[in-house]
């Protein structure tokens, strides 16, 4: 069985989708591990601190997520 990648463009000619056979997508994400399992506690303290804020907390929560929209 081949390992061919379909494509599906739309009017333009952009491709916009592919159609993977399974053996290879299985391949792929058997392939693919998580590197958070060697994160030691050691090494988790460096992503680990505080955030200091000017305004209130409630406030600056409310106005970031209001970027997303």
């Amino acid at each position: 069985m081949a390992n061919n990648i379909e494509h599906i463009v739309n009017e333009q000619g952009k491709r916009i989708k592919a159609i993977v056979p399974l053996n290879l997508m299985s391949k792929v994400l058997t392939g693919k591990k998580s590197k958070s399992k060697n994160l030691s506690r050691k090494k988790l303290k460096k992503y680990a601190g505080s955030i200091k804020l000017k305004k209130d907390p409630l406030k600056y929560q409310k106005d970031i997520r209001s970027e997303w929209e």
